[in-house]
């Protein structure tokens, strides 16, 4: 599941509002009812056409600049 920190990452340019609202408009497409604002990940691959291994290099680059950030302090 990706939520709007995570799809951030993936589309840097657009604000977190207007991720809130393709996280909306996604799962009221695919029908989608759970209450979080997460989109699973197979559907971000469907809708723009990005590779989940795109999808998770980019996740774990994140995960592992944060780690090395709090080693650092």
């Amino acid at each position: 599941m990706l939520n709007v920190k995570i799809l951030s990452l993936i589309f840097p340019e657009r604000t977190n509002n207007t991720l809130y609202a393709m996280i909306r408009n996604l799962k009221d497409k695919y029908n989608l009812k759970y209450k979080t604002a997460e989109i699973p990940i197979d559907i971000i691959v469907k809708e723009y056409g990005i590779s989940f291994e795109s999808i998770t290099a980019l996740i774990l680059a994140f995960r592992k600049e944060k780690d090395d950030s709090s080693k650092v302090a």
